[in-house]
């Protein structure tokens, strides 16, 4: 009799100790694949600007830079233009014209 209630003691013991396996295990998957969906949604979110700004920002500030390098240059030649001699003998109007370019040259580059 004694053994008998030890027998279902154990076997009621063994059961649990099993779906407490189970459980044990499903909590650990879960925390492994909650740990990897953070480190991926974090890799997502720290490296997709960075992406964006290589694939998308990089050339366009690449051509405003070069652009900002040939409106420096055409500045220093209309200044070079005024200073000469030659300008003397221009109209009004082209001389105009020629400020009005050398204003939109300097306002460029701000």
């Amino acid at each position: 009799m004694l053994s008998e209630e030890r027998d279902e003691l154990l076997e009621e013991t063994y059961k649990l100790v099993k779906s407490n396996n189970k459980m044990l295990k499903r909590m650990r998957r879960g925390a492994l694949f909650s740990f990897i969906f953070k480190i991926l949604f974090w890799a997502l979110m720290i490296g997709a600007p960075i992406w964006f700004y290589y694939q998308y920002m990089e050339p366009i500030m690449n051509k405003f830079q070069s652009t900002g390098g040939q409106s420096s240059q055409m500045q220093s030649m209309l200044q070079q233009l005024l200073s000469n001699d030659v300008i003397k003998n221009l109209s009004i109007d082209k001389l105009q014209k020629l400020n009005q370019l050398l204003n939109q040259a300097q306002n460029i580059n701000k």
